[in-house]
């Protein structure tokens, strides 16, 4: 059966397809399902749990104020959004772009690593920093578009029963008591996701011990504000990330103890914590300045030459009101992202550190995988929620998510680190990466996909 929106808002008692999670991962996957040609005529449904939000474009575009949840898309998450008609409505509102990324450890303000997007012909930018809202806004409003798709606000799953007979619907209840079924739920749920827990399948997780403070700042006045910085520092990274023509995004990883007292500062202590520590002197360790040496000799020796520019991030002079905020951050992974009637996306699947703004792009990515696997085997006559199709899924995202995962992670451990083996090897790995384009192109090629 198809809804109807302009018709009626009650919701059917069976669907084909079944999405909880309305947040940009779950939006974007009923978007793209729903302007798919091959499913025009199935229905689906997108579950979430909060209010339906008012949204004028024309106001968003003039706007004063910013939010401080924001995104970092690559190139592929780009061309996603393009697909689903949803990129000239962001683009037109809100999104900067990213040419240049420079990233620095706490062992030196002279090494470093800087990616260009001249390090890599075949991408127009390195990134674009996107707010969460007026991407989920901007995706609600496509939707308005497709007949095949209907949106339920302000509710929730209390119960699912999935059962182990192949041949069998998954049957949902819920907040209202109502009772609905599909042939396919897909669980965009979050880091938290109730379709995980009862899917039953086993997810390997761990906290970092730490908890990421975002704001949105005021910087002083540059040329061009589109490079993003990231310094690392022993208790996590910080990372300024590109808005507007003044105004940059904040996430500053820490211990939970220091982001509760960052939270607690006055609006000019908060600033002057922030510029001291982007500007504050180099750790001076004997052991890592001799390896430091030792590398540069390695590399003239190659012929390789060292930029050694020194690194000068922009002073922060405002943090604007009511910005500030801080969450927890993990890791987790689970191990099976499918069961027979049933698949997760995104970070119902997958958890990662947020350093390298990659979390949101493997959601992305496993979006654009599953609507093609499903593509594929719905045209053969295949019935949707078949665990062919949804093991094929699995097998594809876990090969591309699993690495990256495990990199960011062995990242997050070293990098920053004021241990003299760990700050050698954190500065030895700015030294390479900057001086070899190839590297430099290979690391800027894994994170446009």
């Amino acid at each position: 059966m198809i809804i109807k929106r302009a018709l009626s808002s009650s919701i059917s008692n069976f669907y084909d397809i079944i999405i909880t999670g309305g947040g940009m991962i779950g939006s974007v996957l009923a978007c793209k399902l729903a302007s798919n040609p091959v499913f025009r005529n199935i229905s689906i449904l997108l579950i979430e749990s909060g209010p339906k939000k008012p949204w004028n474009i024309e106001l968003t575009k003039n706007k004063d104020n910013f939010s401080n949840r924001v995104s970092s898309l690559n190139n592929n998450t780009k061309v996603l959004l393009q697909k689903i008609n949803v990129w000239d409505i962001i683009e037109s509102c809100s999104c900067q772009d990213v040419s240049q990324i420079k990233v620095w450890g706490p062992g030196s303000n002279n090494i470093s690593t800087t990616f260009d997007v001249e390090d890599n012909f075949n991408l127009d930018h390195l990134a674009y920093i996107v707010e969460n809202d007026v991407l989920i806004a901007a995706v609600m409003t496509a939707l308005n578009n497709y007949d095949n798709v209907h949106v339920l606000h302000d509710n929730i799953v209390t119960e699912y029963k999935i059962s182990k007979n192949t041949e069998e619907t998954v049957k949902l209840r819920l907040k209202n008591e109502e009772h609905i079924e599909c042939n396919l739920l897909i669980g965009t749920d979050g880091i938290n996701s109730k379709v995980r827990q009862a899917m039953d399948v086993q997810y390997l997780s761990w906290n970092y011990n730490q908890k990421a403070v975002v704001a949105t700042l005021k910087i002083e006045r540059l040329k061009d504000n589109n490079t993003a910085w990231q310094k690392f520092l022993h208790s996590g990274p910080i990372a300024l990330l590109p808005l507007a023509d003044e105004i940059s995004s904040l996430v500053w990883t820490t211990t939970p103890d220091y982001a509760k007292m960052l939270l607690s500062l006055s609006e000019e202590s908060f600033v002057d914590a922030l510029n001291t520590a982007l500007w504050k002197e180099p750790i001076k360790d004997v052991f890592a300045s001799s390896v430091t040496n030792i590398v540069s000799a390695v590399l003239k020796t190659l012929n390789i030459h060292e930029k050694h520019e020194e690194i000068i991030p922009p002073t922060i002079t405002q943090v604007l009101k009511n910005t500030r905020a801080a969450f927890p951050v993990g890791f987790g992974h689970a191990v099976s992202y499918v069961i027979p009637h049933v698949a997760l996306v995104g970070d119902a699947a997958h958890r990662v550190h947020p350093l390298a703004g990659q979390g949101v792009n493997l959601g992305f990515g496993d979006v654009e995988c599953l609507d093609s696997i499903l593509s594929k085997y719905f045209l053969i006559g295949v019935k949707l929620g078949d665990i062919r199709a949804l093991r094929e899924y699995e097998t594809i995202r876990q090969r591309c998510n699993v690495p990256k995962l495990i990199a960011i992670d062995f990242i997050q451990k070293i990098a920053g680190n004021s241990w003299s083996p760990l700050l050698a090897t954190t500065n030895a790995g700015f030294q390479v990466t900057d001086a070899v384009s190839l590297l430099k192109k290979f690391f800027i090629d894994r994170a446009a996909t």
